[in-house]
This record gives C-alpha cells, sequence and structure tokens, in this order.
C-alpha cells in the first residue's frame, strides 16, 4: 500500500482561499448559527477565546475540505498565521487528534490520516446510520420556515455548481447538512455526526469533481420533498441515496490514491 506523500504547508496560503488572511492582534472567530452557517467577527481575544477561535478554524477547515490529505501542518506556521503563541495551536492539534481528524507526524506537526477503503466503508455505513436517524427525527420537528431556508440552501449550492465555485458549493452543503441535523433537535447525536464529517471532510473536495456530481442536488430536491411530507422513509432514503452516490464516486479514487 502506497502512503500519500506529505505536503509542506505553505505558509503564505489561508485556509480561505476566498477569504481574508487572520492578523495579530484580531482573530477572526468562526461561529455555527443555528442553520449551520458559519459566520466571522473581528475582536480581541482572552486566552480561551484564542484557544476557542483557533480550534474552530481548523475544525471548519476540515470538514469543509480546506486542510486536504497530505498537507503537513506545522505547529510554529500555523501560530504565525494565526497571530497567537504556539500554544493554542498545539491545543487544537491535540484535540483534532484525539478527535480522529488529525494523526502526529514528527517534528512538531500533524496531518490529516490516509483513509483506507476499510476505514471509509466503516465512516460510511456510521454515517447512514446516525444521519439517517437525524433525518427521520427532523421529520417530526422541523418548522416550515427551516424547510424554505433549506430550499434556499439548495438553489444557493446549485448556483455554486452551475459557476463552479468549489469553496461556496462546499460551504452550502455543509451548512444544508447540518441544519438538517440540528432540526433533529437531537443533542446526542450532533456531535457524533460532526465526529465523522471531520474525518471525511479532508476528501469532501473529491465530490466536486466526481462524475456523478450533477445528481447531488437531486438528492437534497427529494430529502426537502420528503421533510416537508413528514415521510421519514423517503428521508431516510434520500439522505442514504445521496451517501452512497458520494460512496460511488469516492471508492475509486481512493483505490487509486492507494495503489490498489
Amino acid at each position: 500500500m502506497k502512503r500519500m506523500l506529505r505536503k509542506p504547508w505553505n505558509s503564505d496560503d489561508t485556509f480561505d482561499r476566498q477569504g481574508t488572511d487572520l492578523t495579530k492582534g484580531d482573530m477572526k472567530v468562526a461561529h455555527a448559527s443555528e442553520t449551520g452557517s458559519w459566520m466571522t467577527k473581528e475582536a480581541k481575544l482572552d486566552k480561551t477565546s484564542v484557544n476557542l477561535a483557533v480550534y474552530s478554524e481548523l475544525r471548519k477547515s476540515l470538514m469543509l475540505g480546506k486542510i486536504e490529505p497530505g498537507v503537513t501542518l506545522r505547529i510554529q506556521e500555523l501560530a504565525d498565521k494565526f497571530g497567537t503563541s504556539p500554544m493554542p495551536v498545539r491545543e487544537a492539534l491535540r484535540r483534532l487528534v484525539s478527535e480522529q481528524a488529525l494523526e502526529v507526524l514528527s517534528n512538531r506537526s500533524a496531518a490529516v490520516p490516509p483513509l483506507t477503503l476499510k476505514r471509509y466503508e466503516d465512516i460510511l455505513r456510521t454515517r447512514i446510520t446516525l444521519e439517517g436517524a437525524a433525518v427521520a427525527w427532523a421529520c417530526d420537528t422541523i418548522t416550515n420556515l427551516e424547510i424554505a431556508d433549506l430550499e434556499k440552501l439548495d438553489e444557493a449550492i446549485e448556483t455554486a455548481r452551475e459557476q463552479g465555485n468549489k469553496g461556496e458549493f462546499l460551504e452550502k452543503h455543509l451548512q444544508f447538512h447540518f441544519m438538517i441535523y440540528r432540526c433533529a433537535r437531537s443533542e446526542a447525536a450532533l456531535p457524533l455526526i460532526e465526529s465523522l464529517w471531520l474525518q471525511i471532510g479532508p476528501y469532501h473536495r473529491q465530490m466536486f469533481e466526481a462524475d456523478h456530481y450533477k445528481l447531488r442536488t437531486r438528492h437534497h430536491r427529494e430529502l426537502i420533498e420528503a421533510l416537508r411530507l413528514r415521510d421519514k422513509d423517503a428521508a431516510t432514503r434520500a439522505l442514504q441515496d445521496d451517501l452512497l452516490m458520494f460512496a460511488a464516486d469516492m471508492r475509486p479514487r481512493l483505490t487509486e490514491v492507494l495503489g490498489g
């Protein structure tokens, strides 16, 4: 089995190439709103806030696939980028390693762990179970206003796809799914689902180039309609079809990367 080559982290890159670099003295704090959207604001931060901001930004970047497999994350380079001491970065990486989102490398660095086919299949079946349950529960609790917001997000996803805007597509795709999972009103299930997305997120950019990419929003529309009708079976099927379509695209790509 071939192991992916580690690419050094380019300190001139940003986590979000469409955004603005973080600067010393100020920090953009990532927040998840009730609809799952990520927002930023400038703020002077105390120690606790700095730790949370660094962790949240790295976590968000992993879930959106902005930190791709093979990229090496070095503590000092990240500290320079965030304008902090190495301590908040070290703590953030430690937490992400404990969540299985990163693995420790030598020389004070970390990276996204290689995703084997076996591990991917395990994550997939767990996602189908947990996320399928969440969409079924959401059928009982989602409001008409939330359904309308989902329709707007789906339109934004389609617009991003047509324009070839990878970053916007992935951002709206994340918001779409997690809005539904939050509508399930399960404080126990949501962190588990987030953990799975942390592990698979770095590979989500593969979806943008996948052969079945154009069909993806069809499953979103089917899911919205099932939620509107409060049809748990249809909602679960639409979610499962969405995940299995992505899996069909991912398997050959993983096989190619891993050398068979």
